[in-house]
């Protein structure tokens, strides 16, 4: 360590090489703090002198420190008790001191509903789902609407909405090829979990659509349990609540294999080895699409109407 070779000298630059090579770009930087890889992270994004930054009260100092470090300005959001998500209330006390000329949130959750800019012109068509009513309201108050798909530029046309719409592509498919060679290399899902590529199946549910009525649950982890096969469940928080609440927590089959939540690498390449997909979760039964990894929706309907008509995608529950 006292020579240099290991924190700054020709040790680090293979390393950095290495990485480099291994994800398929030009450069990587090696940083020995998580403070100085967030604020290299805020410079790759043009964050600069004079900007104000939205930053979760529940966090790291770092966080604050490497906007700080941009000559940024940090600004402090509170958190919802609940999620240690920024509160969108707080987000709109915000926005109306602060008047900022544009404000990008991506998705169609509630904190986007406050922050009013999204996935524009998705539809699902099921006004039962919170993130529909979302995805309505937050289009129609919206001054810029950047659609991932042609549909959802024709879904905001039928909707009298043509002013500001831009289609632009989709950062999802973006971020997972981008990670899908990462994952291959770092995750080690599949030895923890001892199941073979092609050799399992992966469900998950948390929609209040299904978690919320014993009979779906019972139909749901019944169907799975005749699997001939391993079937790995990640279980969301509210769906093991209603689990225990029905109980039949602690008499799943013998077959399924319960995991808590897992990040992003670990679930991307658990997906792109299962043999197939059951989910009621848009973002998943996508990216099996895009994987080619067979999937059957546990929903009567999805926004993702591309998948539909592409193929690979059978809806469970029509």
């Amino acid at each position: 360590m006292n020579s240099g070779r290991v924190s700054q000298g020709p040790k680090v630059k293979e390393f950095e090489e290495s990485i480099a090579k291994s994800i398929g770009v030009k450069y990587a930087v090696a940083v020995s703090n998580c403070t100085n890889a967030l604020h290299l992270a805020n410079i790759s994004i043009g964050i600069s002198l004079g900007d104000e930054v939205l930053v979760a009260d529940y966090t790291f100092p770092a966080t604050g420190h490497s906007v700080l470090y941009c000559g940024a300005t940090p600004v402090f959001v509170d958190n919802d008790p609940k999620t240690y998500n920024i509160d969108p209330t707080k987000i709109e006390e915000f926005l109306l001191k602060e008047k900022p000329d544009l404000v990008i949130m991506y998705n169609n959750t509630n904190s986007t509903f406050a922050g009013a800019l999204a996935e524009a012109g998705l539809r699902s068509f099921d006004r039962t789902m919170p993130e529909e009513i979302n995805r309505v309201l937050i289009d129609h108050i919206s001054d810029v609407l950047f659609c991932l798909t042609q549909t959802a530029v024709d879904n905001l046309r039928n909707e009298g909405i043509t002013r500001g719409v831009h289609l632009v592509g989709d950062v999802m498919v973006d971020a997972l090829e981008f990670n899908k060679g990462i994952a291959e290399d770092r995750s080690q899902i599949l030895e923890r979990l001892r199941v073979v590529s092609k050799q399992y199946l992966v469900i998950t549910v948390h929609r209040p659509a299904n978690t919320d009525s014993r009979e779906y649950m019972e139909n749901i982890i019944g169907a799975v349990g005749e699997a001939r096969m391993p079937v790995v469940f990640p279980v969301h928080p509210r769906t093991k609540k209603f689990l225990e609440e029905y109980g039949m927590w602690n008499r799943l089959p013998a077959n399924i294999i319960v995991t808590e939540p897992l990040g992003y690498l670990d679930m991307l390449k658990l997906i792109r080895h299962a043999c197939k997909i059951l989910t009621d979760s848009g973002g998943i039964h996508k990216e099996a699409h895009i994987l080619s990894v067979p999937c059957i929706t546990l929903r009567d309907g999805t926004e993702w109407v591309e998948t539909m008509e592409d193929g690979g995608y059978i809806n469970g529950n029509g």
